[in-house]
């Protein structure tokens, strides 16, 4: 956080905005797919088995990963599981290791 001399307003700002009450009504309007439970216990749009645009997905919430939407994703998955296993494995200590995967996945993401 940036010392502007407003961290504490700022604070309780955000800790207001991440309640699912507050957020969850901003995803609603946008009309978002709720990318927590929380939101679905809070928001009854979310939980209304006749919401045909939600309802799917809400129900396939507790098996879903996180995956960025960048187009580059999959490279960046496979530089990271590629240092990883290298390092788990002896063949580069984890520094190392993440030092070259940092420089490889911001050449990928420079071209996108």
């Amino acid at each position: 956080m940036f010392a502007t001399g407003n961290e504490d307003i700022t604070g309780k700002f955000l800790e207001k905005w991440h309640q699912s009450k507050y957020m969850g009504e901003v995803i609603n309007a946008a009309g978002w797919v709720p990318n927590q439970s929380s939101f679905v216990a809070d928001i009854p749009a979310f939980s209304d088995v006749s919401n045909e645009l939600v309802s799917p997905f809400v129900k396939m919430e507790p098996q879903a990963r996180f995956k960025p939407s960048i187009t580059c994703w999959e490279e960046i998955q496979k530089i990271m599981a590629d240092s990883i296993t290298k390092a788990v494995y002896g063949e580069m200590s984890a520094k190392a290791a993440f030092a070259k995967a940092e420089i490889e996945c911001n050449e990928v993401l420079a071209v996108q």
